[in-house]
């Protein structure tokens, strides 16, 4: 039996045979953060479901004047990808209109 790490709670490994062997490992939850992902050439709903994914909040959303391929896509977001915040932290976007 095998069961991978639930909720960054458990991991139990259980060895049948002529040996058994069973090994429980309890860790602390994680506290959560908020780890910016990037979201510039998504769709705007694509963006705000990507942001919440990560722990992070959408803050203001702006449009700008853009070419008509980047219309209703994000064209800049601050803060920049990669940047780790407390959870909750919000990711401002800035998204292409006509």
């Amino acid at each position: 039996v095998w069961f991978g790490l639930f909720g960054h709670r458990v991991l139990r490994v259980t060895m049948s045979g002529a040996k058994s062997v069973n090994a429980t490992f309890n860790t602390r939850p994680t506290a959560r953060s908020c780890l910016v992902p990037r979201v510039v050439g998504l769709r705007l709903a694509a963006a705000r479901h990507r942001i919440t994914a990560r722990h992070c909040r959408v803050g203001r959303v702006t449009r700008h004047h853009s070419a008509r391929r980047l219309v209703g896509k994000v064209i800049h977001q601050s803060p920049a990808p990669g940047r780790r915040f407390a959870a909750g932290h919000r990711v401002n976007l800035v998204v292409g209109r006509r």
